[in-house]
């Protein structure tokens, strides 16, 4: 596999929550491979990485938590989510955001760091959902 198809790989397990950039996946791969954890081949031009014998005795030492595909995959085979469950949800994050609100009101520094972190996180979910948020 080569990185570009881990890089994607990874977000669809996430549900596109997660999306690893060429920064991240490649130089943790060139660790892997100093460890000699994978190897690399060149194939049609790119790099291919393939686990060793190393590396597979290195997982099987160790548990390997699958926290993307217990919470995004899991709930999703089970069973999907109720409209109720979305709603508290929804409502439970809405209070918190007001507590916030209200402890930033005379805080002026805070009031700034919230107001971009609202508009990244606003911008995150319009793009994750596939919408447009900047009406």
């Amino acid at each position: 596999m080569h990185g570009y198809q881990m890089m994607k790989g990874l977000e669809e397990m996430s549900g596109g929550l997660y999306r690893p950039s060429p920064g991240s996946i490649y130089p943790t791969l060139q660790m892997l491979e100093d460890r000699d954890l994978v190897r690399v081949s060149e194939v049609d031009g790119k790099k291919v990485y393939a686990i060793t014998e190393t590396g597979t005795a290195f997982l099987q030492d160790r548990p390997v938590e699958r926290p993307l595909e217990s919470s995004v995959h899991g709930a999703s085979r089970e069973r999907f989510v109720q409209p109720e469950e979305v709603e508290k949800e929804m409502n439970d994050l809405i209070e918190l955001l007001k507590q916030i609100q209200q402890e930033a009101l005379h805080d002026p520094a805070r009031r700034t760091k919230l107001h971009f972190f609202l508009r990244k996180v606003r911008g995150k979910l319009a793009g994750h959902l596939d919408l447009r948020g900047d009406k």
